[in-house]
């Protein structure tokens, strides 16, 4: 399987990134694998959305268990019924007496575990339905406190009434939320206008894709070779290696593949975990040692090969081509 970092775009809900990947894959003739995300992002936010894809998606749950990090705008002295900018403001309030000291002071007495209370507008589910239909719907609702930890909290800018607040939280927190919070500790209001999440576990947004770059991307493949994206490619210079959607790739198109010192010719594959060769003669592929490597690092310096390291992320191997 394959996780694909996205950099969500404004106003897309994470399941329409989701339909556009499964689309994607479809048109490369991909038609029954599985595409799904590793946590929510709101339609009014953008950032890093993890899809997983084919067996990848087995991990979705240990990956949204993993510890969030967002950049958040905020204004104060004014709410809304959503908490962000869905709705209007509903209600305003003063801001004379807050200093940027005060507020710095206020977010260091939200670092820890705690209770927090969800959003009406938000895809919790009550009895079967999300909070939202209830909201939309005019009907009250009791919703359930979650418990969440803030890790971190960092003041990036202050513009009274707006402010920037960079947040390194759990699972389950709603940034919205964190932002009615403040402003009610603040003896005021507040409201999110903009959130974009920068990082989940060991992903970062800088390594994430745009839904434009990944068309182009998908596009390119197909048209030079005319194969899908899971097959063993070869591109120009470089020979792409990508698993399958059963976590598994074959080998390499014919006469393609990795040199030893002895000149003996070896077919590659690579797992999800794992890099493999073997001679053509032999069936058993083996394990290549970081030795091995290296070697073939220090020894190649073109074309490149690209494996999908133990974390599902693409790596790189500059190898040159073969003798």
């Amino acid at each position: 399987g394959y996780i694909l970092a996205v950099d969500k775009p404004y106003e897309w809900t994470s399941s329409d990134v989701v339909r556009k990947i499964r689309i994607l894959l479809n048109k490369l003739g991909y038609k029954k694998i599985k595409v799904g995300h590793a946590g929510t992002l709101d339609p009014l936010a953008t950032g890093l959305l993890l899809i997983c894809i084919g067996k990848a998606t087995k991990r979705a749950e240990s990956l949204q268990n993993e510890q969030k990090e967002y950049i958040a705008d905020i204004r104060l002295g004014a709410t809304t019924p959503s908490y962000d900018l869905e709705h209007p403001i509903d209600a305003t309030y003063p801001i004379s007496h807050i200093t940027q000291k005060i507020i710095e002071e206020t977010l260091a007495g939200f670092i820890g575990e705690q209770e927090q209370l969800p959003p009406i507008y938000s895809a919790k589910s009550i009895d079967g339905k999300r909070a939202y239909e209830y909201a939309r719907a005019g009907k009250e609702i009791e919703l359930r406190p979650s418990l969440i930890s803030y890790y971190e909290l960092f003041l990036e800018k202050c513009n009274l009434p707006d402010i920037t607040v960079r947040i390194k939280c759990s699972k389950g927190t709603y940034i919205r939320s964190f932002a009615r919070d403040l402003g009610e500790k603040l003896n005021s209001g507040g409201h999110l206008t903009a959130l974009r999440r920068t990082q989940s576990g060991i992903y970062r947004v800088e390594d994430a894709y745009t839904i434009k770059e990944i068309e182009n991307i998908l596009k390119s493949i197909q048209a030079e070779v005319g194969v899908g994206l899971f097959q063993p490619l070869y591109l120009g210079a470089g020979i792409v290696l990508c698993c399958n959607e059963e976590g598994k790739l074959e080998g390499l198109p014919p006469n393609r593949g990795l040199w030893d010192e002895a000149g003996t010719l070896y077919d590659v594959v690579c797992g999800p975990f794992f890099l493999c060769a073997a001679p053509p003669d032999e069936d058993t592929f083996r394990s290549l040692t970081e030795e091995q490597v290296r070697h073939y690092q220090e020894r190649f310096a073109r074309p490149e090969i690209f494996l999908l390291g133990p974390d599902g992320q693409l790596l790189v191997l500059p190898v040159e081509a073969a003798p």
